[in-house]
């Protein structure tokens, strides 16, 4: 490759790298760039490694933080697995691979697990993670977190030495420092973007890349999932007593609804297609299922061991 080449390839890095700062960008067409030559993954990286070390420096140096700029929106609401794994090679990427990579031993492990509050834990020299309620999830010495069930928000650094690996049943998140939540409930997979890059994968299919403002959900079974889009300043918005939603699958609902409640919430197959918008207030478990079948045509249906959401009966 000649110089010349290289600066090309450079100076569209820089300029991939500017789009996606603003929130202008064409996801597919970024993809693309990425996978069109070997050379253009590491190109972008370097760029995007510049500026978050820059940025950096100028927190560390007392410098006035940038202004926070619109988190991009995905040309796509909804994309397969096997669209193309260019973005793992970017910064700010989290590689999930639901297989059956083989994690910390149990002897290594530290357990955490929360009732009716939630939790910050310290993950030496690389950031906290904040489990929520009625969650579980275990840390290693060497940086390693097994997530049993429930939801997490993990707030990381950049650390290229000591990268943290989560392991939540058969899915495996390698961590380059990023904000996102991941939620295990049920053998289903929900993971929500707030900062930095994403990657989904499914045993050896190729990954699905998620920015900053998408979510997925999957099911670990089959490795079917669904990309959506998600405001970046809601994600993990239960830290705070609420949960947000913008035109959410009912499926994820109810995964954080079983969060507060004494039993599991499910939803009939029937009405899985629905979705919500609005926000829920995180007051007792009873009242938020309440909340629900306020806003949407269902109803819930209890037993001993669950809360079942089914479409409501017409009158």
């Amino acid at each position: 490759m000649t110089g010349e080449q290289q600066s090309d390839i450079e100076r569209d890095a820089v300029d991939w790298h500017t789009r996606i700062s603003v929130g202008e960008v064409d996801w597919d067409a970024f993809a693309q760039w990425l996978d069109a030559a070997p050379a253009h993954q590491p190109a972008y990286h370097r760029i995007a490694l510049l500026d978050a070390e820059v940025a950096d420096w100028a927190i560390e140096h007392g410098m006035p933080e940038l202004e926070e700029v619109p988190a991009p929106s995905p040309s796509s609401a909804s994309r397969r697995w096997w669209l193309g794994g260019a973005v793992a090679a970017s910064l700010f990427a989290v590689v999930v691979s639901i297989s059956g990579l083989t994690g910390p031993s149990n002897d290594d492990l530290v357990t955490y697990a929360t009732a009716g509050e939630q939790r910050t834990i310290d993950i030496a020299g690389s950031g906290k993670v904040r489990l929520d309620e009625r969650s579980q999830l275990s840390l290693s010495t060497d940086g390693h977190v097994r997530m049993d069930h429930g939801a997490a928000y993990f707030d990381l650094r950049h650390d290229e030495n000591r990268p943290i690996e989560i392991q939540s049943g058969t899915f495996t998140v390698r961590d380059i420092g990023t904000r996102f939540t991941v939620t295990r409930n049920r053998g289903r997979l929900f993971v929500a973007v707030e900062q930095g890059l994403v990657d989904v994968a499914w045993h050896d299919s190729s990954p699905i890349h998620l920015a900053a403002g998408q979510r997925f959900q999957g099911e670990e079974r089959t490795g079917s999932g669904e990309v959506g889009k998600v405001a970046p300043d809601t994600v993990g918005s239960w830290r705070d007593g609420q949960l947000v939603y913008d035109d959410t699958p009912l499926t994820q609902v109810a995964a954080d609804l079983s969060r507060y409640t004494d039993k599991p919430v499910e939803v009939e197959p029937a009405i899985a297609h629905l979705k919500l918008s609005g926000i829920l207030l995180i007051r007792n478990g009873p009242d938020l299922v309440d909340q629900i079948t306020a806003i949407l045509p269902v109803e819930a249906r209890r037993s001993n061991d669950r809360i079942r959401l089914v479409g409501r009966a017409r009158r």
